[in-house]
């Protein structure tokens, strides 16, 4: 057992626990007042570090914007370039392919005894140039055109009889329509 004894009045007592009711009142609000303050010094430190990091990074990136930008155009324009070469490889692979064919099959038609001097294709007309020992030859060889799967409108443009030494050679020129490439 424990037993407590003040020698304090009772009055003075209460006159110590009241001022120390009060000094703990007091203390509260200054607690957290110096808290706030104490929030503040460190909440204007941590913007002020923020600060200096976001000028340092600006200033490390402020080059390698221009950079960036420069490689978006390259790459843009490699796209573009890209696109551009397969287009162009289709077209040329279609035209290789259709011509070779073409080519194919006018070796197979024209008769021994012709033979071609130049051959052009211009925006899909055909125009043939040559010589034939014989003027059926050249009537053979336009039949043989006639059948083709890729000409149409095959014509006789001029025909011409020639004297080379003892012998006539008929001359010809023919044009053709490529399929699907005229009006």
């Amino acid at each position: 057992m424990r037993i407590r004894l003040s020698l304090v009045p009772g009055p003075v007592v209460r006159q110590q626990e009241l001022a120390s009711r009060r000094r703990a009142l007091l203390l509260i609000p200054l607690l957290a007042i110096v808290g706030a303050a104490v929030f503040y010094v460190l909440l204007v430190n941590d913007t002020r570090r923020a600060r200096e990091v976001i000028r340092d990074t600006e200033s490390r990136l402020a080059p390698l914007r221009l950079t960036a930008a420069q490689v978006g155009q390259l790459q843009a324009e490699i796209a573009d370039l890209a696109q551009r070469r397969q287009a162009l490889l289709g077209a040329a692979g279609r035209g290789q392919l259709q011509l070779s064919l073409l080519l194919t099959e006018i070796s197979q038609v024209i008769p021994q005894d012709a033979w071609l001097q130049t051959l052009t294709v211009d925006a899909g007309t055909l125009t043939m140039t040559g010589s034939a020992l014989q003027l059926r030859s050249v009537g053979q060889f336009v039949g043989g055109l006639e059948q083709s799967q890729r000409l149409e409108q095959v014509k006789v443009q001029n025909l011409q009889q020639v004297q080379a030494g003892l012998r006539s050679i008929t001359q010809f020129q023919i044009t053709a329509r490529l399929k699907g490439t005229g009006p």
